[in-house]
């Protein structure tokens, strides 16, 4: 049976399946191809009233059928039907079914005839099904044609979503009511005499002799003594408090986005080529800005914009806090006789970095001394009132009234607070992030992206400037722009991310993947109906890679000769009490049939119920088009930095060697010329100062390899969340580091020993484990104590029963458990005195297994 997401009963007049449609008549012809129907689609009434199927019987009484394009091999009386629908479809305005889209009316010889525009189209799959002409032939032509032109026919795909078949297409017009999916039954009436005697009986069931025989013996049933609320006082409680309620949910909170401070570079002196530290133009304090109180009750309608969004409120608003304008001209007198120079200077004085970068950075403490003393040198006390917290909006004469009066009234409280929430909000958002941006570029390391590194700009601007020479000898090669005038993909920019011994270059491709996004829809497809072709992924070696093997690779799996259709759908989800609406676009072979599903599959970012409508939309891409911008892409790979063109350069590769700057990646079908790679790279290369980092190691190779591909420290990459459930959170941790890690060329038995699988295993599940023992120390460090020993072994034995399905093919789930522990072990032993009673049972499980192997 379908399962029907609850939204659906409040977006539609009724929701039905197929069965309970059709009723009885469905018992006539049950068919294989029926049965799957049935249990995919629904029947949805629509809350707004049509009546396309009398107007279509008007329709087809005056004008003739058009003629169809192709004679149909198969049910000649479904496809007639259905052209004639379609034909009423597109002649009727009024009519925007889901059925007719892709196709046209076209006049060849003064002949209205149906035209495809792509093959794709549900007409197309409708014709050929079976299931379909089954229920033409239950239900007959007339309530066959009222299904599809009344209701809104859904179907359930795989992935549980549901596309559109037929219809009104569906909008995000539609309005979401209150009902819910069952409506509430009306209780029944019950006299009040009952009831109160049915709930004494209940009240007095231990001794309900004595009571029955005190009832029996009074007249009068006494009432309870104590007072009750009256029922009007009752009800109005109950609305101001639903009414609470629902301000404090439909409340909105501003957020202070702190990435707005990241990755800001200084704006340049043409003159001396140094950064200018100072505010941009744009704001309201710039040097350059007017000065005088005219200029102070503007910015007051940027801080204050709500209380500005007509004239009327906007006097209002002068009239009742008068002061303000005052404030801020002395705020901003105040900023432009301050140096923020001197104050970085005192507070965070210039490092230098000799071997590591990273050192050059300013403390967390240097930056909260550098606010705090540019805050106390432009702000007055008077801004901040007192330092109590209640106290504050009492104390700050710019909130009180032009009045001033003893009684405190509790609107103007509120009122008072509002206005400062808003002053506050500012002050975050428009003077300390700008401030900050000003003298800092803000970024995270490669090491720990979880960090954050505030550099100063002149610093960066010279660390920046030492590395760009070096970057462009090693990797990028200076190209001519006139060579570029006729590329269709633009140039990539590039950021600089600091890490122990330089820079590693980061490459923004957001305006040369909006180009190339025909070609990754098409590639996108490829992968999903041939997954071979593709291969496997190989991590950061792509620029190296043999150009013209690549594109040449390229040519042979795109061979659709007629080109690639682009579709572009809405899908459709509930957010709250709306509905929200996503476009999204995928790529099908011209002139092929692709079904429903093995087109919506290419969406992977669908949620559970989302309704998927075609929007008629199609363009088609050629395949000369798509070649020439892959070719364009991989062989013309330009990034800009500093105004300047840079293409990468490509070295010849001997064999099958992939280098991307610090990284190898070797293949090799000889097992002796893979251990004679790994001899060079870990020992040959230490003749030219050079190290390999091994921790970051991994291969296939049968050989002793045990200090390869196991961390030593990874404390500053794992980020500890104190959570209310740290066991979910600690399990759902190890379980997406060890997935993340699980590569099939590295687990596969048919390219890897039983050795080396197993070398591999334990290395992942190693790093896994001590990623837990860093959380669970710090855990057991916290405020709230929520780490021991009893939790920590239930969590290693929930990883344990989730990673049977990781298990490589000839491989025993219980030697892979065996390594799982054996990698905890090693990782908790050595805070031994610690996780000493987690050691002991480890340690006991591992035995057990290895007399039961």
């Amino acid at each position: 049976m379908c399962q029907v997401p609850d939204y659906f009963y409040r977006l539609f007049k009724s929701v039905r399946t197929l069965e309970d449609y059709l009723g009885k008549s469905i018992d006539q012809c049950k068919t294989a191809d029926q049965i799957t129907l049935l249990q995919t689609l629904l029947i949805i009434k629509s809350n707004r009233d049509c009546d396309n199927f009398s107007r279509w019987q008007k329709f087809i009484a005056n004008k003739k059928p058009p003629l169809p394009c192709i004679e149909p091999k198969r049910f000649p009386e479904l496809s007639n039907v259905l052209d004639s629908l379609v034909f009423y479809m597109k002649k009727d305005w009024k009519v925007n079914n889901a059925l007719s889209s892709g196709i046209d009316i076209i006049s060849p010889f003064n002949v209205e005839v149906l035209s495809h525009k792509i093959e794709n189209t549900v007409l197309n799959q409708m014709k050929d099904s079976e299931a379909w002409n089954s229920i033409l032939s239950c239900l007959g032509e007339e309530l066959f044609c009222k299904l599809l032109l009344d209701y809104i026919i859904l179907q359930k795909l795989p992935n549980n979503t549901f596309y559109q078949v037929s219809g009104q297409l569906i909008s995000t017009n539609l309005r979401l009511s209150k009902s819910t999916k069952q409506p509430k039954k009306e209780p029944k009436q019950i006299v009040q005499y009952k009831s109160a005697f049915l709930h004494d009986i209940k009240s007095n069931k231990s001794s309900l002799s004595e009571y029955l025989n005190k009832l029996i013996s009074t007249k009068k049933r006494q009432r309870d003594k104590t007072t009750k609320t009256p029922r009007r006082v009752r009800k109005k409680l109950k609305m101001t408090k639903e009414k609470v309620c629902q301000t404090e949910r439909t409340k909105n909170i501003d957020t202070i986005e702190r990435s707005k401070m990241f990755f800001v570079d200084s704006i340049m002196n043409s003159k001396t080529n140094k950064p200018l530290m100072a505010l941009p133009r744009s704001h309201m304090f710039h040097p350059n800005q007017e000065t005088g109180i005219r200029y102070a009750v503007s910015c007051t309608s940027i801080i204050f914009s709500k209380d500005f969004e007509n004239e009327r409120k906007g006097k209002a608003f002068l009239k009742r806090f008068e002061q303000i304008p005052y404030l801020i001209e002395h705020i901003h007198k105040r900023h432009s006789k301050t140096s923020c120079i001197d104050i970085l200077n005192k507070t965070c004085p210039t490092k230098t970095a000799a071997i590591n970068i990273v050192d050059a950075a300013s403390t967390y403490k240097e930056i909260v001394r550098f606010v705090t003393a540019q805050l106390k040198k432009v702000f007055p006390i008077s801004f901040w009132g007192s330092k109590r917290n209640f106290e504050v909006i009492k104390e700050c004469q710019w909130l009180e009234p032009p009045s001033k009066t003893d009684v405190f009234v509790p609107s103007d409280f509120k009122r008072r607070q509002q206005v400062l929430y808003q002053m506050l909000n500012w002050l975050f958002r428009s003077y300390i992030i700008p401030v900050v941006k000003s003298m800092f570029y803000v970024t995270e390391s490669a090491k720990n992206p979880n960090r954050l590194l505030y550099f100063r700009q002149d610093i960066w601007n010279k660390l920046s400037r030492d590395a760009i020479p070096s970057l462009m000898e090693k990797n990028y090669v200076l190209v001519d722009k006139s060579s570029f005038k006729d590329a269709k993909i633009g140039s990539a920019t590039v950021r600089l991310l600091p890490k122990d011994t330089g820079f590693r270059a980061i490459t923004d491709m957001t305006s040369p993947n909006e180009t190339l996004r025909p070609v990754f829809n098409v590639l996108k497809f490829e992968k999903e109906r041939n997954p071979e072709l593709m291969g496997t992924d190989i991590q950061n070696c792509f620029d190296t890679i043999d150009q013209e093997k690549l594109i040449g690779i390229l040519k042979d799996i795109l061979k659709s000769k007629d080109g690639y259709v682009k579709t572009k759908v809405s899908v459709i989800r509930p957010f709250g009490n709306t509905l929200v609406k996503e476009d999204f676009g995928f790529s099908t072979p011209s002139g092929q049939m692709v079904y429903i599903y093995d087109q919506v599959k290419q969406l992977k970012k669908i949620h559970f119920g989302s309704i998927i409508v075609d929007q008629n939309d199609y363009s088609v891409d050629s395949l000369e088009k798509i070649i020439a911008l892959t070719e364009e892409s991989i062989s013309m790979n330009t990034v800009k930095f500093e105004q300047d063109k840079l293409s990468f350069t490509k070295n010849d590769p001997t064999g099958i060697l992939f280098t991307y700057v610090d990284d190898f990646l070797y293949i090799t079908k000889s097992c002796d010329y893979a251990k004679w790679f790994l001899n060079v790279m870990i020992y040959e290369t230490k003749k030219y100062g050079l190290k390999v980092n091994k921790s970051k190691c991994v291969s296939n190779v049968d050989q002793d390899m045990n200090d390869i591909g196991q961390p030593n420290d990874i404390k500053s990459s794992v980020k500890t969340s104190f959570v209310q459930n740290p066991g979910n959170k600690l399990y759902t941790d190890c379980i997406m580091s060890i997935k993340s890690q699980y590569s099939d060329i590295l687990f596969n038995s048919k390219f890897n020993s039983p050795n080396a699988i197993s070398r591999n295993l334990y290395n992942n599940f190693y790093v896994a484990a001590l990623r837990m023992e860093t959380q669970a120390t710090a855990l057991s460090k916290g405020v709230i104590k929520s780490s021991n020993d009893d939790f920590l072994f239930q969590t290693i034995m929930r990883v344990g029963n989730s990673i049977k399905t990781l298990t490589p093919d000839g491989f025993s789930f219980d030697k892979m458990l065996r390594l799982l522990f054996q990698a905890f072990l090693d990782a908790f032993s050595k805070k031994h005195s610690r996780y000493a009673k987690l050691s002991y049972c480890l340690n006991h499980i591992i035995e057990e297994y290895k007399k039961a192997i």
